[in-house]
């Protein structure tokens, strides 16, 4: 009974400070790193939030080498992946037809210099001599001239095939697939008709001189012997020769796109159409792609779909290769949801849509064209 209130009127033992403070230490701790952990995953979430991730691919910027008139291939200068600049021919097309119609039309010039040295003639029986010389004259003058015009188109249709012929067999002997010296005869006869087109130049323009002296003269002629019913005289010559006039120029505007040129400086990524097949206007010869894109054609996907202002940066990140993402700016954004390239679905069984947004700014030799890349949108704040 003693030993009882002994131990009753003992006092309690007390756990020393510093084992309190380990004790609290360890009760405390995972609290405070699972409050770290909420704060950091409620921030990165936060940022996430902010940060818009999307998909996209390195444009491809090609173009079509087509003629703009129907015809057929005569011969093409250039192979697959063979490197060209711009404006540089790389086809030709055949010169028959042109040709053909340039025969047609002088014949029908000549037809008409025949029918008005005979009203010369007539005029000369009727005894206005004084009076036909300076009124037909003109238009003999003008006859003339397109004459000249109708062999210097011919002659410039010829010089265009050469110049495709010539680059043509230098790309063949090149590859030794063509005799050296075949090449330098075409570069030969090429040469001497470009000297004969330029001597028609000289004299196109010696017989339009004269020409519009003539006219000069035809008008005080119409007033020094007055009224003579001249228009009835005439207009069926100059009706006639405004219509060969105006054949001769259609001739001469398809004689100019004879050469297919490269319009832009790249690679030949395809040829459609080979040497001697026909093709109607506008039809593609052959494709040139630029070896290296500038601009990025992204898409946000549609399950985290944000909107992304114009002049916003953009960070590129190629997928083929690790490095530091490549910036560039939001040039324009697409108002609507459409497929996104095959390329870019995650499962090549679903396809996925997003919403396009055009990336410029992108330094050159960066990307390949076609290349999937990952793209970001981050904050503004991070972003400055």
């Amino acid at each position: 009974m003693a030993d009882s209130e002994d131990n009753a009127a003992a006092p309690a033992i007390r756990t020393p400070l510093p084992r309190q403070l380990r004790l609290w230490r360890q009760r405390l701790l995972p609290i405070v790193v699972w409050l770290i952990g909420v704060a950091l995953v409620i921030t990165l979430m936060g940022r996430q939030r902010q940060r818009i991730d999307a998909v996209g691919i390195a444009e491809v910027r090609q173009a079509t080498v087509a003629p703009v008139f129907d015809g057929t291939v005569h011969a093409i200068s250039v192979d697959v992946f063979d490197p060209v600049q711009a404006g540089e021919a790389v086809a030709v097309m055949d010169d028959t037809l042109i040709q053909a119609e340039l025969i047609t039309l002088k014949a029908e010039l000549a037809h008409l210099s025949g029918e008005l040295e005979a009203r010369r003639e007539q005029l000369k029986l009727d005894g206005m001599a004084a009076q036909h010389r300076v009124m037909l004259d003109a238009d003999d003058a003008q006859i003339d001239y397109l004459l000249l015009v109708a062999e210097y188109e011919s002659d410039k249709a010829a010089l265009k095939r050469l110049e495709g012929m010539c680059a043509s067999q230098n790309t063949a002997s090149d590859s030794a697939l063509l005799d050296r010296r075949t090449s330098d005869e075409t570069l030969l006869r090429y040469e001497s008709l470009a000297r004969r087109v330029a001597e028609y130049e000289e004299a196109m323009a010696a017989a339009r001189v004269r020409m519009e002296q003539a006219e000069q003269r035809r008008d005080l002629g119409k007033e020094a012997y007055g009224d003579h019913n001249w228009a009835s005289l005439l207009e069926p010559f100059q009706r006639e020769i405004r219509v060969q006039e105006a054949r001769l120029s259609e001739i001469a505007q398809r004689t100019q796109f004879l050469v297919l040129r490269a319009p832009l400086a790249g690679r030949v990524s395809s040829i459609v159409c080979r040497s001697g097949e026909t093709v109607l206007a506008g039809m593609p010869v052959l494709t040139i792609a630029s070896p290296d894109s500038q601009r990025v054609l992204a898409y946000i996907p549609e399950h985290s779909l944000r909107a992304v202002e114009v002049g916003a940066v953009a960070e590129v990140y190629s997928r083929r290769k690790a490095g530091p993402a490549v910036r560039g700016s939001v040039l324009r954004v697409d108002g609507k949801v459409e497929a996104m390239p095959m390329a870019l679905w995650r499962n090549q069984a679903v396809s996925e849509r997003g919403l396009s947004i055009l990336v410029g700014g992108i330094p050159p030799g960066r990307f390949f064209p076609g290349e999937a890349l990952d793209v970001r949108f981050p904050p503004a704040s991070e972003s400055l």
